[in-house]
């Protein structure tokens, strides 16, 4: 089971610049433009085709279709070198202009020159959103790009659904050179790892298997703590964003609030989120396809994991966990919910892993779940940006004194509200209540279109 798991935590923990909505947004129409011209990379997984003549370029479509839960984390958060200007038509105007082998990275490479191009398509006209109301995949892009290059017309269509990068299907003038029928995860994901279902582990499987993973999982664990740090460094000490990490710093150094363990937690994390929601060019490493999530799953459990002087192997068995907690909540929840997915399943796996670590017995790791499940479960998502910072602040300290509780014998009972009989069924429980929640996703988008129709973004 170990191999199992260390072959899912290196697909579903992978850096990432930027927010990963507006990333996938600009993946789907790059790749699109890749193949139209016949420069089809060999991570997408499509039969090769002849290359446009060398010439002049001119684009003359930009079409995107994609779903509300989608859209609504494109609105307004920053992308990367971008400036102030935020939305969906600016991300599927700069992919074009970039190289979709860089994958979900690919929106570190955006500058001048990428942007005046991305600005000459918008004021032309030709760059086309459509946002469905529903589809079967909570996780959908359908990108079409057409060009004239020295004299000939091509057209790409590229399909992502189910992951942030994963391709079903690539098409050139017509043709298909890539068709997958099966759903999500099972197109070519950008880590080229395929990895099992992790709906099947319970919580005791999980962490047999995180204190067993292979030298080159654990390695590649501490290497995200290490780039969740630099970016929370970047977000606290320039002030990035709506500034929530820095201030929270700045509150304990006037003595506003007490500094511990919990409080490192939240500035890491929110410190972090200011600077990956402004559009500040930083990687951080995602977690099952949220780079937010991969945020709140790393920089708590290493604040716990310094605080009680863990080793390396601790504190890669509870990252461990926690990464693989969030992608079995994915699971049930789906990649994008009107769930918080910073909150309810990054939160979860941070609270885990943070158990784990305060107690090796892993006897306080069931009833810190059940805690955090009884603590902060409806908290909704209402897009990417900024004001996130809040949010995973509230995420990284309810999981970390969920689990300080736990350690000390406090537990909801199962009982209350929606726990289960256990945590494994809790877990099962929250992912009915993010299904039966598509009517908030509906008003959250119409909300957003009408504040976006007045005030503008």
């Amino acid at each position: 089971m170990s191999s199992d798991l260390g072959a899912l935590l290196m697909r579903s923990t992978v850096p990432v610049t930027g927010c990963t909505e507006p990333a996938a947004v600009a993946l789907a129409t790059s790749l699109a433009a890749a193949v139209a011209r016949g420069e089809i990379p060999a991570w997408a997984g499509a039969a090769a085709a002849p290359p446009a003549p060398a010439g002049e370029e001119r684009i003359e479509l930009v079409d995107l279709r994609t779903v509300r839960s989608l859209y609504k984390n494109v609105v307004a958060v920053g992308i990367p070198n971008a400036g102030t200007r935020t939305g969906i038509d600016l991300a599927a105007a700069l992919g074009p202009s970039l190289d979709c082998g860089e994958r979900l990275a690919l929106l570190a490479a955006v500058g001048p020159e990428v942007l005046r191009a991305a600005r000459g398509l918008l004021a032309d006209g030709v760059v086309a959103i459509q946002v469905q109301e529903a589809h079967e995949d909570v996780l959908f892009l359908e990108a079409r790009v057409v060009l004239t290059r020295g004299g000939e017309r091509h057209v790409g269509e590229v399909v992502i659904r189910g992951e942030h990068d994963a391709v079903h299907l690539v098409r050139r003038d017509g043709r298909p050179l890539r068709t997958a029928t099966t759903g999500g995860g099972s197109g070519t994901t950008a880590s080229g790892v395929t990895a099992p279902d992790p709906a099947r582990w319970t919580i005791a499987e999980l962490i047999a298997a995180a204190r067993t993973l292979s030298p080159e999982v654990r390695a590649h664990l501490l290497r995200g703590v290490a780039i969740n740090r630099a970016a929370a460094e970047a977000g606290r000490t320039r002030r990035l964003g709506a500034g929530v990490g820095a201030m929270l710093a700045g509150l304990a150094d006037r003595g506003r609030l007490a500094r511990d363990v919990t409080l490192d937690a939240k500035i890491a994390a929110a410190s972090a989120a200011d600077a990956r929601m402004s559009g500040h060019g930083i990687e951080v490493m995602s977690s099952a396809g949220s780079g937010n999530q991969g945020i709140v799953v790393t920089l708590p459990v290493a604040a716990v994991a310094e605080f009680v002087g863990a080793d390396d192997d601790r504190l890669a068995a509870a990252l461990a966990l926690g990464h693989g907690l969030t992608a079995r909540m994915t699971h049930h929840t789906g990649v994008l919910a009107a769930l918080c997915g910073c909150v309810v399943k990054a939160g979860i796996g941070a609270a885990a892993g943070a158990a784990l670590l305060l107690d090796p017995t892993a006897k306080a790791v069931p009833p810190a779940v059940q805690n955090m499940a009884g603590n902060i479960t409806g908290e909704i998502c209402d897009g990417a940006k900024v004001g996130c910072a809040f949010k995973i602040a509230t995420a990284a300290g309810a999981a970390l004194e969920s689990a300080l509780l736990a350690h000390e014998g406090v537990s909801i009972p199962p009982s209350n509200g929606i726990l289960g009989p256990d945590a494994d069924a809790t877990l099962a429980n929250i992912g009915e209540i993010a299904r039966s929640m598509r009517d908030v996703d509906c008003a959250t988008v119409r909300i957003l279109e009408r504040k976006r129709a007045v005030v503008g973004y």
